[in-house]
């Protein structure tokens, strides 16, 4: 299938043209405390930086199960 990026990094990239302080990053996935959490770190620098207080619905709460995010909360999957 090609090289696809996931939705979390999908989301994360919308903010590669918002400057932060000034300066403007290429983001990608944190993983976070809270796995529902837009949590997103450059990829040329060392630090992280909550983006959204909750990723779309249906975003995967990582990525080693299928558990998914609504409403800001990690569902488990039953698949």
């Amino acid at each position: 299938m090609g090289n696809i990026k996931d939705f979390r990094a999908i989301q994360c990239s919308e903010y590669d043209d918002t400057p932060l302080d000034g300066h403007y990053y290429k983001w990608l996935p944190y993983p976070g405390k809270n796995k529902c959490e837009l949590t997103c770190k450059p990829d040329n620098a060392n630090f992280y930086y909550k983006w959204a207080d909750k990723v779309i619905d249906g975003t995967k709460c990582n990525h080693r199960t299928n558990d998914i995010c609504v409403e800001g909360v990690c569902l488990a999957s039953w698949m």
